[in-house]
């Protein structure tokens, strides 16, 4: 199973953000005059935007599951299983699955939650840096009024609903039943995306640090630690390490490791075939592994550059 990582970077998440706000940039470009075509387009936008938020916050659940918001879970046997297998990422997904029925409103108050810690307060407490600003409040209700928009032409087949002519404020639809989804109104749409999550990189950029400030051994025993679950699996037991030049020198073989499990042997020779190509990676059946998290492994180390890392101490 791999162990929660006590620590979200804001790399992790502004990136999540940023291919969001690249594909808005996309689809802007392609708007036109073709009614059916801008319709398919905001379908588009609407599914990025839930992908994107649910992304950011299954990042911050996996590393901290306490942010669950409900005290207590039911799980199924095979989700017990899948869990044995996979880790605990399986119940946070589940449970995002769940908080998307409840609607966009319910969507980026949990969001603000899950990343920020914040929630609605009593706006005479000034000051207060958890309570969801006025203009959070109005960008969230923004956003739901779209997602109305969103709903009407799937659910609709794109006329009026009763819910946006009774709680729509903000963008009351023109004279008529049918909405046109002319270029100009999903521009509107778009901005007001752009400006929330403009928003939320900022607070992103205020609240987590940067993976990009770690040490290369810190990012090193950042992924070792999401590898091993394992007590006997310890960073420092399996390396020589030089701090001062940032660099792992050679490998440990440490008495402790006759006693992990065929899996986690498997990945710690993926480790050393990777610092020394002389030393054999262990054989193994795919149904015997999690490849998953082999893939992960090998991803993870190829960002590192982790190959290079004997060459360089030899340099050196």
């Amino acid at each position: 199973m791999i162990s929660k990582r006590k620590k979200v970077y804001s790399d992790d998440l502004l990136n999540i953000v940023n291919r969001f706000l690249v594909k808005l940039e996309e689809i802007e470009q392609k708007l036109g005059n073709d009614f059916l075509i801008n319709q398919g387009l905001f379908i588009m936008i609407t599914a990025y935007f839930e992908d994107a938020i649910r992304e950011l916050m299954r990042i911050v659940l996996v590393a901290f599951p306490e942010k669950l918001t409900k005290d207590s879970y039911t799980i199924s046997r095979e989700q017990i299983c899948e869990v044995a297998d996979k880790g605990h990422s399986i119940i946070i997904n589940n449970e995002l699955y769940f908080l998307f029925k409840d609607g966009v409103r319910s969507q980026l108050e949990k969001l603000l939650k899950i990343l920020f810690n914040k929630e609605y307060r009593n706006e005479k407490k000034i000051g207060n840096k958890k309570s969801i600003s006025k203009e959070e409040k109005e960008s969230i209700i923004k956003l739901e009024e779209i997602s109305l928009y969103r709903n009407a032409l799937i659910h609709n087949a794109g006329r009026v609903s009763v819910e946006i002519n009774e709680r729509v404020k903000y963008f009351k639809p023109q004279n008529g039943t049918d909405l046109k989804f002319d270029s100009k109104s999903i521009k509107l749409f778009i901005q007001e995306y752009v400006k929330f999550f403009q928003h939320i990189s900022n607070e992103i950029k205020n609240t987590f640090s940067s993976y990009q400030h770690l040490s290369v051994i810190e990012r090193t025993e950042n992924l070792w630690g999401d590898c091993f679950s394992s007590s006997m699996l310890q960073f420092k037991d399996y390396w020589n390490i030089d701090y001062e030049r940032d660099l792992i020198t050679g490998i440990k073989y440490p008495e402790s490791e006759r006693s992990i499990s065929s899996s986690e042997k498997v990945l710690l020779s993926i480790w050393r075939h990777q610092f020394d190509d002389s030393i054999k990676t262990e054989e193994f059946l795919l149904c015997s592994v999690n490849y998953h998290k082999i893939y992960e492994l090998y991803k993870g180390l190829d960002n590192l550059k982790f190959y290079y890392m004997k060459q360089q101490a030899e340099k050196n």
